[in-house]
C-alpha cells in the first residue's frame, strides 16, 4: 500500500463532531479528521505518543495540564503515557498520528480501550495502567454518550479497527 486515497475511506464519527478517516501503515496509524467548533476529545493516556498536526482551524490541546491552541503550521506532541484532551475552537482539519506498538500487544490494546470507555469509578487497573484506580480517577465524557443502543455498534467498530491493526 504505497499510495492510497484518503478521500475513498469510510467516514467515521468516532466522537461527536470528530469525523474521521483511518489508515495504518506496518508502524502507525493515521487519523484526517474534520473536527467541529466546541466538540473535545476528552482527557486520556496512552501508552503511545501521539502528534496532532493541523492544517486548518484552531483546536485548544492541553498536554499534562498546560493548554495550548494549535493551528496550521503548529504541532502538538503529547509524550506516551500522558494525560491530554482536546477542545475545537473553530471547524477545521487536523491529521493524528500514532505509532502502532499497542498492534503488537493485543493485551495492551484492549486494556488501553476499556480504560478509556469504563467511567472513573467503574474503571479497571491494568498492568500498563500508570495512574492506577486507586490512585485518582479520569474524567471519562464519552462515557456519558454510550447506551444500550449505541454500545453495539462501539464493540463493533473496536473489533473493525483491532483487526485491521492486526492484519
Amino acid at each position: 500500500m504505497p499510495f492510497l486515497n484518503t478521500n475513498s475511506l469510510p467516514v467515521i464519527e468516532r466522537l461527536p463532531g470528530w469525523h474521521g478517516r483511518y489508515f495504518h501503515s506496518q508502524n502507525m496509524t493515521f487519523a484526517h479528521y474534520d473536527f467541529t467548533r466546541g466538540s473535545s476529545i476528552h482527557e486520556h493516556f496512552h501508552p503511545e505518543e501521539e502528534v496532532y498536526e493541523v492544517i486548518e482551524g484552531e483546536l485548544e490541546v492541553t498536554i499534562d495540564g498546560v493548554a495550548r491552541i494549535t493551528r496550521a503550521g503548529l504541532v502538538a506532541i503529547v509524550p506516551a503515557n500522558v494525560r491530554h484532551w482536546v477542545k475545537a475552537l473553530t471547524d477545521g482539519k487536523v491529521i493524528i498520528v500514532v505509532p502502532l506498538q499497542s498492534a503488537r500487544d493485543p493485551g495492551l490494546l484492549v486494556s488501553t480501550y476499556l480504560r478509556c470507555l469504563r467511567p472513573p469509578s467503574r474503571r479497571l487497573a491494568v498492568a500498563a495502567d500508570p495512574y492506577p484506580a486507586s490512585t485518582g480517577t479520569m474524567p471519562v465524557p464519552f462515557w456519558e454518550s454510550v447506551t444500550k443502543s449505541n454500545t453495539f455498534s462501539i464493540l463493533q467498530e473496536f473489533c473493525v479497527f483491532f483487526h485491521n491493526l492486526t492484519t
